[in-house]
């Protein structure tokens, strides 16, 4: 048996899987490039656009040619398939909501019809299973790893109260989905004036919003998103400062 011995003292962080969520129009496209276009410096990038999803935020901003349209989930899963060969530096999906009817899609054949659900036969399995298996093919691909997602108001699971801002995600996937990301941010905006919008990101737990944070020193406070380029700078950061007492091989 080969066992990998951890020592506890040292941080030390070889991946960095984000989820971002947000309204429609919060920003998500836009840190998603902002962060490819900071992290090339060190490696290759690429960003997945799933069919559907609009990216002209990102249009003209530098990246070049290194972006992937998918349009069904075969061509995600061979795309991912060949990321993971040759794992990526950065790597950008958008958006996991697309994704998931994509799947959807695959398992059903159609899109005339909802899942069944029977004694017998019961596709939401399926379901689950394609897109789980989705998520852990992203985390493979790449060292750092940014994933975007609407927001919408949800179900809590254990009070049953519709209180909780999540990805818009369908039944347990809509919270169950930031297990597979180290960081679950939701970016806030808050209209300064005529076509001016002051963003921040909240990772810090209010027990309304999805939120996670893998760090020592927990981030508190927003953290503050300028107009224009330097959003994941400013994360990235704060992200070293929680960091402080630790080694950060990825992000140094």
């Amino acid at each position: 048996m080969l066992l990998k011995r951890i020592d506890l003292d040292t941080m030390h962080m070889d991946n960095l899987r984000v989820l971002i969520h947000s309204v429609r129009a919060g920003g998500k496209t836009h840190l998603v490039g902002d962060m490819l276009k900071t992290e090339r410096e060190f490696g290759p990038v690429a960003y997945v656009n799933t069919d559907g999803e609009g990216l002209m935020t990102i249009k003209g901003i530098g990246l070049g040619a290194v972006g992937y349209q998918v349009e069904t989930l075969k061509d995600f899963k061979e795309l991912m398939a060949e990321f993971i060969k040759k794992p990526l530096h950065a790597l950008g999906v958008d958006s996991l909501q697309v994704l998931e009817r994509m799947v959807k899609l695959h398992v059903l054949g159609t899109s005339d019809r909802s899942p069944i659900s029977t004694k017998e036969k019961n596709e939401w399995v399926d379901i689950g299973r394609e897109f789980e298996n989705a998520l852990v093919s992203i985390g493979k691909a790449a060292k750092i790893v940014m994933c975007t997602c609407p927001s919408a108001l949800n179900m809590d699971p254990i009070t049953q109260s519709m209180k909780l801002v999540s990805p818009d995600l369908s039944g347990q996937r809509a919270m169950g989905c930031a297990g597979y990301f180290e960081w679950v941010g939701y970016i806030k905006t808050i209209q300064a004036g005529k076509g001016v919008a002051k963003r921040s990101i909240q990772f810090a737990s209010d027990g309304v919003t999805l939120v996670r944070q893998q760090i020592p020193h927990e981030i508190l406070e927003d953290v503050p998103l300028p107009q224009g380029p330097g959003g994941w700078l400013a994360i990235k950061s704060r992200i070293e400062k929680g960091f402080a007492n630790g080694t950060i091989s990825l992000l140094a």
